[in-house]
């Protein structure tokens, strides 16, 4: 896949540019791009929305770290999580901003007929799928419900 093949060619010219932090960051990601494919069956190709879901939780899970390290001021651990999280999110599509998601997410509302707060678990299930990658799901949740609400 296009991703993954550009992550591959990322981590050789990290290696000889011996850009270390880069290299271990990329080689993570890597290693958990291959363990998410295996892991949902994908043996043979790893498929871009592989990737796409293996990126976003590494970013998700960097963001939450460092955070906690701020929090035990740890400010040099949270550097390098934060080094690592930008580095992922190059990987990722453009992301959306709150009003375009909640523009996007009212347009394909009106798809769904009438609908209330008890269908916000379909909806979440919908819109995660659809923006994967593009939208963090904390933020899609937080859109999702307000234009529930309203």
């Amino acid at each position: 896949t296009m991703i993954y093949q550009q992550i591959k060619s990322d981590i050789i010219s990290a290696m000889k540019s011996k850009l270390q932090n880069e290299l271990i960051a990329l080689r993570n990601l890597d290693s958990t791009i291959k363990n998410f494919a295996i892991n949902s069956g994908n043996r043979s190709e790893i498929s871009d929305n592989d990737c796409l879901t293996a990126i976003s939780q590494m970013v998700k899970r960097g963001t939450d770290s460092a955070e906690q390290f701020k929090n035990g001021n740890r400010n040099d651990l949270a550097e390098i999580e934060l080094f690592q999280v930008e580095l992922y999110k190059k990987y990722l599509p453009q992301q959306l901003s709150e009003d375009e998601l909640r523009t996007e997410i009212r347009n394909q509302i009106q798809n769904f007929g009438t609908v209330s707060q008890k269908d916000f678990g379909k909806l979440m299930k919908h819109f995660s799928n659809e923006f994967k990658g593009r939208a963090d799901n904390k933020i899609i949740s937080t859109v999702l419900k307000q234009i529930l609400e309203n």
